[in-house]
């Protein structure tokens, strides 16, 4: 694949923003890959003006490590899209689940069972499985859980996602929560 980070100029924020939507990931993918914090990356591809006047993300990159980072990316994107895993949707940790039968360390596998278990309110399992749904709508850190549990199903089946909903209920009753099941959301944590 040819680079789109032209080679008459430093590497610049909307380099990095067309870098980041060419491999396909979220913000916090990319702020990842490149080692950045959101300070880091409002500072690159802010519209704000610089102190010459400048639109700071046509300005170049301060550091240079992250503009050679870029430009290394940019020439090897397989590399690049090696290192972000593709995050599984809520949607496929449901067919995986409803691959394995009820049972009482199991637990029912619904829609709100699915949002209640990955730390969030019951409704929202059922609005990250819509049909019409063109991404999973999931936040950064539910597609991190959604990759280690996933990846766990697949390697140990049902007894996975046993320990996991443990592991969730368990944290539900440290926050005041003794049945998650029936629960229309996460309670606030209680302070110790």
């Amino acid at each position: 694949m040819k680079s789109i980070i032209p080679f008459d100029r430093p590497v610049c924020g909307e380099d990095i923003i067309n870098l980041r939507e060419r491999l396909g990931i979220s913000v916090s993918d990319m702020m990842w890959l490149l080692g950045l914090t959101a300070a880091h990356w409002g500072e690159i591809t802010s519209d704000k003006t610089n102190e010459s006047g400048q639109k700071k993300y046509t300005a170049p990159v301060a550091d240079p490590a992250v503009a050679l980072l870029a430009r290394w990316l940019d020439a090897h994107i397989d590399d690049a899209a090696r290192l972000v895993p593709t995050w599984p949707t809520p949607k496929e940790l449901f067919d995986r689940l409803k691959q394995y039968p009820e049972s009482p360390s199991m637990g029912t596998i619904d829609r709100k069972r699915l949002g209640l278990c990955l730390g969030r309110d019951a409704t929202t399992g059922s609005r990250w499985l819509m049909k019409d749904r063109a991404d999973s709508g999931t936040p950064a850190n539910i597609d991190r859980l959604l990759y280690f549990v996933t990846s766990a199903i697949d390697d140990r089946g049902a007894d996975a996602w046993v320990e996991y909903r443990r592991l969730a209920q368990h944290e539900a009753s440290l926050r005041g929560e003794p049945n998650l099941d029936q629960a229309p959301g996460w309670p606030s944590a209680k302070s110790s």
